[in-house]
């Protein structure tokens, strides 16, 4: 995508504001928002993505923003419905609640930043407060070379009529809201987030989003206590077929070959699993399960002292 700019200037510093697309017709799904621009012999520093830039774009799939140093305008990426990933580094300002609100297929955020006590929370929390859908966070420390994944589900927000009572009354169904809440503008409540975790497993209808948290939170422990990683591993132990078909789903190899080596899986349960990554030519997971039910290793659900 080919960006358009116009140029403006704060203090002594002149910079580049993105403005949209050089041509509204173009179709690309990928648009990459760089750290600077070259505009005519000179390169200006990119701080600034204006109001209403890329609202509505249809076409748009990943958002990758390179310059930690910049401000997003307030509906910049408002009803990209078919967004779905958003990249960008800690350090971003979005001040308004809507920049990414009526994009309704987002389903992952990857933010780098350099380690846990350098980074900025607040678009994340804005970014997941607008999206009410089950949604991805992959958090990228660089000096520490640490990962999370943690998985938000999703929740219903909404007003029913109270008719005798001549009066409306807000609610909120699922979980989903309550994960949102453990992110702040300043940290993630890790502590607060695993508490939920029994929660979501007892949600009507939301095996699913169990599934997918227990295998991205398992696959990556970021700050994960023994008795978390217990319950997980237990549920990953009696769900064994539905957490690996989610990894055989997302081409999650490196993951599936460490909940083998810690014997998370129960092997009288993988040859569906199996005979599934075979029928998709996946023979990389085939090899890793197939090794797995052979090996000596004692075949038991983990108990605390594992951890």
């Amino acid at each position: 995508m080919i960006l358009k700019y116009e140029l403006t200037q704060n203090n002594e510093t002149k910079y580049a504001v993105v403005t949209g697309l050089e041509n509204n017709n173009q179709s690309s799904n990928k648009l990459v928002i760089p750290c600077t621009t070259q505009i005519g012999s000179i390169s200006y520093p990119v701080l600034e993505i204006s109001k209403s830039a890329f609202i509505g774009c249809k076409d748009l799939e990943e958002v990758f923003i390179l310059n930690t140093n910049i401000t997003i305008g307030q509906l910049a990426f408002h009803n990209c419905q078919n967004l779905k990933k958003i990249s960008f580094s800690s350090g971003i300002k979005i001040y308004d609640s809507q920049v990414f609100g009526a994009c309704d297929s987002i389903e992952e955020i990857s933010v780098k930043a350099i380690d846990y006590n350098h980074c900025d929370f607040s678009a994340i929390r804005t970014i997941l407060q607008a999206c009410d859908k089950g949604i991805l966070l992959n958090l990228n420390f660089t000096d520490t070379d640490e990962k999370a994944s943690l998985f938000f589900p999703h929740f219903v927000e909404g007003y029913e009529e109270d008719t005798f009572a001549r009066a409306m009354h807000h609610f909120i169904e699922g979980c989903g809201y309550a994960y949102r809440e453990c992110v702040t503008n300043t940290e993630i409540n890790i502590t607060e987030y695993d508490q939920l975790y029994k929660r979501v497993c007892a949600e009507q209808n939301g095996h699913r989003e169990a599934c997918l948290l227990t295998v991205f939170r398992l696959g990556f422990p970021w700050k994960a206590s023994g008795k978390i990683l217990l319950d997980m591993s237990k549920f990953m132990w009696n769900n064994t077929n539905d957490c690996v078909n989610i990894l055989i789903e997302k081409g999650m190899d490196e993951v599936l070959d460490y909940f083998c080596s810690h014997n998370y899986l129960n092997k009288s349960d993988l040859s569906k699993c199996i005979k599934k990554a075979s029928q998709q030519n996946n023979t990389k997971i085939c090899s890793v399960l197939m090794n797995y039910t052979k090996e000596k290793k004692h075949n038991t659900m983990l108990s605390l002292d594992d951890f």
